[in-house]
């Protein structure tokens, strides 16, 4: 049976933000098939970002998979897992991987559960350093990586983000999620949702909500603490690879 995998990115980003997933999953497919959105990409033009376009883009790309393969899996990123739901929910999807699915967006919470992260890692690293079970090298490291990942954050906002956040790209943004959300009652495929604590852009409602639809008795919702809305480019991304590349396997 041959298999195929399509693969939708975030809004104003491109594919880079799979990060090194797709030489875990080059194996299990015959064909890893990367969609660029309109106007997005290495040289982007936003011009060329518009709604129509964007679904014409999404379910071709799925279409010509499914024409030439058997199965055809779908990855989902942000906007991109809302687009992937949209997609599950009009052509036959087999499994499916929703990483921060933005069917819904802004997280309020966002500096608070930052905030609580860093009080409750604190708290626990002093107990652990005065009982001896952790040394201080491992909490440095621990911090670094989270410093890390925030710098990654931040420089993709300031790169790609900010200087693109127009009225009109915000609008049409807005349209795509609502028109991915329009219809979805139930989400029928194997999946597997993913989340992290610390996503400064998609609150757990989108998850809990998405995964409250899934109908499929092979459903999982992996909620991490130590992961923010760039999951796949963090630094501490392995985890969240394996748990991908084995739910792909399985």
């Amino acid at each position: 049976m041959s298999r195929a995998i399509v693969l939708y990115h975030g809004f104003i980003t491109d594919d880079t933000d799979f990060g090194d997933l797709y030489q875990h999953i080059d194996g299990i497919y015959d064909k890893v098939i990367r969609c660029i959105f309109p106007g997005h990409g290495k040289v982007p033009n936003y011009k060329l970002f518009t709604v129509e376009e964007t679904f014409r883009v999404a379910l071709e790309e799925f279409d010509n998979a499914k024409a030439e393969f058997d199965v055809v899996d779908v990855i989902g990123f942000s906007m991109g897992g809302a687009m992937a739901t949209y997609v599950a929910n009009h052509r036959e999807v087999g499994k499916l991987v929703l990483l921060a699915p933005a069917n819904k967006y802004l997280n309020p919470r966002a500096p608070f559960s930052a905030a609580k992260f860093w009080y409750e890692k604190i708290k626990k690293t002093i107990t652990s350093l005065t009982s001896g079970e952790k040394t201080k090298d491992v909490f440095n490291h621990e911090m670094s990586v989270y410093f890390e990942n925030g710098k990654i954050s931040l420089e993709t906002a300031w790169k790609k983000m900010i200087p693109n956040y127009t009225i009109k790209t915000l609008t049409v943004f807005n349209k795509v999620i609502k028109k991915c959300n329009e219809g979805l009652e139930s989400i029928d495929n194997e999946v597997l949702i993913v989340w992290g604590k610390l996503d400064q852009l998609v609150p757990i409602d989108s998850v809990e909500w998405l995964y409250s639809i899934s109908k499929n008795e092979k459903k999982s919702l992996l909620v991490l603490d130590d992961i923010s809305h760039l999951m796949l480019v963090s630094k501490n991304s392995e985890h969240v690879v394996e748990k991908i590349t084995a739910f792909l396997k399985d």
